[in-house]
C-alpha cells in the first residue's frame, strides 16, 4: 500500500531515535557508518516511515535478532550493498535520498 504525501524531511533513524528518547526539540547530526547497515527501532520506526522516507523510495529491512549468534543469509549480500552504495559518502543518511533504496537492519 503506498504512504500517503507527507512533508518529507530527510533524516537519520539513528538521530530520530536520540530525538525521541531523550526529548530533543531539534534532530542531532547523523552518527550513521557508511560501513555498517543502519539500525531502526520499534521506537522511531513509523515516524520515520511516513516523515523521513521520500514516497518513491524502496526500503529494504532486515530483521535480526540480537539474541541469535548466527547471522541470516542475506545478511553479507546486504551489507556488502549497503557498503557499495555508501562508499564516498559522508553522511549516508542524508546523501542518499535521492537513491532508489535504503538498506536498514530492525532488531
Amino acid at each position: 500500500k503506498p504512504r500517503p504525501p507527507v512533508h518529507f524531511k530527510p533524516g537519520c533513524p539513528i538521530a530520530l531515535h536520540d530525538m525521541i528518547v531523550r526529548n530533543l526539540k531539534e534532530m542531532p547530526q547523523c552518527r550513521c557508518d557508511k560501513r555498517r547497515i543502519t539500525l531502526i527501532r520499534d521506537v522511531e520506526y513509523d515516524v520515520f516511515m511516513k516523515s523521513h522516507v521520500p514516497n518513491e523510495q524502496l526500503i529494504i529491512v532486515c530483521v535480526t535478532s540480537s539474541s541469535e549468534s548466527k547471522s541470516f543469509p542475506c545478511q553479507p549480500l546486504l551489507a556488502s550493498l549497503h557498503e557499495k552504495q555508501n562508499r564516498n559518502r559522508y553522511s549516508p543518511c542524508q546523501q542518499s535520498v535521492n537513491d532508489v533504496f535504503r538498506i536498514m537492519k530492525y532488531d
